[in-house]
């Protein structure tokens, strides 16, 4: 039986908003359109951009509210899901980061060096004499 606090990480909504692949998209999406609100000129009068890019691209400008770009309703919404999937994020990994943070990591015993992937064995053949080495 699982426990109440791992089952609302197995809902399809909190497993959307913790994937990195949806933090990646909304990343790529946020840097397009912040590229797209810096390009257009913001806040300037709806004449403006009638005649600066024509009648067919004004209708896209006025519909997307380009000419504001970053307080228009669909940026404000990237930036509430991105900030939604970086909360959880956070939250599905803080765990897993206490316990490493909370490990002893710098005390090395024989049994954890002998379970280290890359290690040397090293063999002598023969023994050196204390008075050979001192000569």
């Amino acid at each position: 039986m699982k426990t109440s606090s791992s089952t609302y990480q197995d809902t399809s909504i909190w497993r959307f908003f913790s994937s990195v692949r949806l933090a990646v998209f909304l990343l790529i999406a946020l840097a397009i359109t912040s590229i797209v609100g810096t390009v257009i000129p913001q806040g300037e009068s709806l004449q403006f951009y009638l005649e600066t890019y024509g009648p067919s691209f004004f209708r896209i400008i006025k519909v997307l509210n380009l000419n504001d770009t970053y307080h228009s309703w669909w940026y404000l919404i990237l930036l509430g899901l991105f900030s939604t999937n970086l909360v959880v994020c956070t939250l599905r990994r803080l765990p897993f980061t206490l316990k490493l943070y909370g490990r002893d990591n710098l005390s090395v015993d024989s049994g954890r060096l002998l379970k280290m992937p890359f290690k040397k064995d090293w063999e002598i053949k023969e023994e050196l004499d204390n008075d050979s080495t001192q000569s």
